[in-house]
């Protein structure tokens, strides 16, 4: 089969690469950033993590991504727009270090989410996603969850608008 794709474990700490990753050091994290007109191909691992707040990610390319997400985001006032996901199939596993969870989550390793809040920051609100296309991803296409440490009422005030999903095959959750 050639679009069967085999992922060995990344070491002992499973560790994927990462293509942009905000940090927050000892604050709320970058805010007023932008990204956009990006490629992202052909990638063992997550091409965003976004912390922090008023960032922008829209009209970014992601395509042949085999980590277990494509957007990670944490924080306040983001806006996710415009982005076209597709051609991203799930990987084949051949160990049980490769689908075991090595994060303490609730996720598998390499398990696909295409944009997913993360608990990385306690409050994520004023969250706008829209506009973005998934075509022939397998796996999740929008994921949200409240950590089991924070408060509960930790996501609020995220709104899902005009996004189109076609083709998305696999379990979902939200």
């Amino acid at each position: 089969n050639a679009s069967a794709y085999a992922i060995i474990s990344g070491g002992a700490t499973f560790d994927q690469v990462i293509g942009i990753r905000f940090i927050a050091s000892g604050g709320d994290g970058p805010t007023n950033c932008l990204v956009s007109s990006c490629l992202f191909s052909n990638m063992l691992g997550q091409p965003i993590v976004m912390v922090g707040h008023n960032n922008i990610i829209t009209n970014n390319e992601f395509t042949a991504i085999y980590g277990n997400s494509f957007i990670v985001y944490s924080g306040y006032n983001h806006i996710i727009r415009r982005n076209y996901f597709h051609d991203c199939p799930l990987p084949l596993y051949y160990g049980e270090n490769d689908i075991v969870d090595h994060t303490g989550g609730t996720f598998y390793d390499y398990y696909v989410r295409t944009i997913i809040q993360s608990t990385l920051q306690t409050v994520n609100s004023n969250i706008l996603i829209m506009e973005n296309w998934m075509e022939d991803v397998e796996g999740a296409g929008i994921a949200m969850s409240h950590s089991d440490t924070a408060d509960p009422g930790d996501i609020h005030s995220t709104f899902l608008l005009g996004n189109v999903f076609i083709g998305i095959a696999g379990p979902t959750d939200g």
